[in-house]
């Protein structure tokens, strides 16, 4: 705890977030919990040319986010995903709708399957 203050104390504010950020995704891939592609698509959304599967829900789901959950479904531990996605529309209607998600269950298999990690990449799937 002291080690972590001692760094804090030494960023600027706007970086002690990001500092933060860091040091907790380290951790978890040091302990197994995530692994460095997952990381990267929480950062980054991934990177993806060009979705030949057809948004199933374009009124309230935006391309770009059905493109990601596209990507997210290739990632490991995520097997399944755009098949049960699209099976379950008006689950996940009411999770995107939902102005605090993270208190809304997911639909199953994916609410006990997925780490929290993985599931704050769904919230902000949500919210795009």
């Amino acid at each position: 705890k002291q080690w972590y203050q001692r760094r804090v104390r030494a960023l600027f504010e706007k970086d002690k977030l990001l500092f933060s950020f860091l040091l907790c995704s380290n951790l978890l891939k040091d302990r197994g919990e995530i692994n460095q592609t997952q990381l990267i698509f929480f950062m980054t959304g991934g990177v993806g040319l060009e979705n030949n599967v057809r948004n199933p829900a374009p009124e309230w789901l935006s391309d770009k986010s059905w493109d990601e959950i596209c990507r997210m479904a290739e990632l490991e531990g995520f097997g399944g995903f755009r098949k049960s996605f699209q099976a379950n529309l008006p689950d996940w209607k009411r999770y995107y709708d939902a102005k605090e998600p993270q208190k809304i269950k997911l639909p199953e298999p994916w609410h006990s399957k997925l780490s929290d990690f993985q599931k704050m990449k769904l919230m902000i799937l949500a919210k795009k």
